[in-house]
């Protein structure tokens, strides 16, 4: 890690931010198949304790995590445009080399310079930097839109948007490990809003058509507590609604009744627990599971907003360390391979038969049973495999995956081989792999 190039890029940043607004990092990890891994971990600083924030990042870096710094700071902890009330910067962010020059020779026909740039491996990201903390958010991210649109920019116009932290190396396959360079930087380059608005609209810059509303936003809940931790639909960034919806529809339907109505006192701690454990098992990141429960403050999120979002990152940490949560250590996986499905004739079950084709127990060919009154295996079955659940008990689906891989977490018992844990393939994306 290239620290010195990280410090000049934040002091850069934040040199508008008051100093007592915080950095707010974000880990992910890519395993060579270019799947996100469960688990994208998010710290905060103070300000002052930016060298610490740098050596929890070096040291995931280090490990083959993906460091992100968020582009505005955070005044509170959290992840969402409801936790940033001001803007340090417009970012733009390009995939390939050819589309960061010609927007580059855009950016000059405006009359813009950017303040920072940065190499992130395979593209680049451009920051317009502002002459102050910008507390006019929705004006800014209208500007940051029009931009980006105009420039053929990825969509990183929202407020609490994340982008690499130069200094730290690029694990994706594609780019094999390239540090992320920070190319330009100089602070003496900054505009006013005002001053950005008047060069596009001298340009002629389109402005793009309004985003569509999403529907009415949620009524906030009348219970004792933090009601500012509730969220809306409208709070969520483009793309969260739906990935929310896709991890509502993979929970079973009593998972689904408790998110809706809640628990009863006495026992919502433990429910809110157990959803927090199959949401995890689905693919829910903790950034996910946070913002599922906040969007449901007269459900399951009422126990949230009485306890506070630092009992539910507790809870999450402490539930990671369970053996039927996916393990962050993809060498503690082995790839298994469907063979055979029998139904016995007098037990409610499936008969598995497995072959493991890597890891310590390579060549070795096992079998378990698949119980059919047992929901949740069931569905975890089905994901491992890439499919889509199928209703319980429908055999002639389970026969349908033979030949199929999953990866597992295997143990050796007193009987032989046991699957712990069955590793969702659908993991990272709404929509399936199907493996081969």
């Amino acid at each position: 890690m290239y620290r010195a190039q990280a410090l000049r890029f934040l002091q850069t940043l934040y040199a508008r931010a008051p100093s007592n607004i915080g950095l707010y990092f974000q880990v992910r990890c890519i395993d060579p198949r270019h799947v996100a891994l469960p688990f994208a971990r998010c710290y905060g600083f103070a300000r002052p304790e930016a060298n610490a924030g740098l050596d929890v990042a070096e040291r995931f870096n280090a490990a083959g995590r993906h460091v992100f710094v968020s582009v505005n700071p955070r005044f509170r902890p959290g992840g969402k445009n409801i936790d940033v009330d001001g803007v340090v910067a417009l970012p733009l962010d390009y995939d390939d080399m050819p589309l960061a020059c010609d927007a580059g020779a855009k950016l000059r026909g405006l009359g813009l310079r950017v303040g920072l740039s940065v190499l992130s491996g395979r593209g680049a990201h451009y920051y317009l930097l502002l002459d102050r903390y910008e507390q006019r958010v929705d004006f800014a991210q209208a500007l940051g839109r029009r931009l980006c649109r105009f420039t053929g920019s990825d969509n990183v116009h929202a407020r609490s948007h994340v982008m690499r932290l130069p200094g730290t190396i690029n694990w994706k396959p594609e780019v094999g490990g390239v540090m992320a360079k920070l190319k330009t930087c100089e602070p003496s380059i900054r505009y006013s809003l005002e001053e950005i608005l008047a060069k596009l609209d001298a340009a002629g810059v389109p402005i793009p058509p309004p985003v569509g509303h999403r529907g009415p936003a949620r009524p906030r809940s009348v219970i004792t507590g933090d009601e500012s931790i509730a969220l809306d639909l409208d709070d969520l960034e483009e793309g969260e609604v739906e990935r929310q919806e896709v991890l509502y529809s993979l929970l079973p339907e009593r998972y689904q009744r408790l998110a809706d109505n809640g628990e009863r006192r006495g026992g919502r701690s433990e429910a809110a627990m157990g959803l927090c454990r199959v949401l995890m098992n689905v693919g829910a990141s903790e950034d996910e599971v946070a913002t599922f429960f906040r969007l449901r403050p007269r459900g399951i999120g009422e126990v949230v907003i009485e306890k506070g979002l630092p009992w539910l990152d507790r809870t999450l940490n402490a539930l990671q360390s369970e053996p039927s949560l996916a393990t962050p250590d993809p060498t503690a996986l082995s790839t298994v391979r469907l063979r055979a499905v029998q139904k016995p004739v007098y037990w409610d079950r499936a008969v598995l038969w497995l072959k493991v084709e890597d890891g310590p127990h390579a060549g070795t060919a096992f079998k378990g049973g698949l119980s059919f009154s047992c929901p949740d295996v069931w569905r975890f079955c089905f994901l491992a495999f890439g499919a889509a659940p199928a209703p319980i008990g429908d055999m002639d689906a389970l026969i349908a995956l033979r030949g199929k891989t999953a990866r597992v977490v295997l143990a050796k018992g007193d009987h032989g081989l046991n699957v712990t844990w069955w590793w969702p393939a659908m993991r990272s994306s709404p929509t399936p792999p199907l493996c081969s």
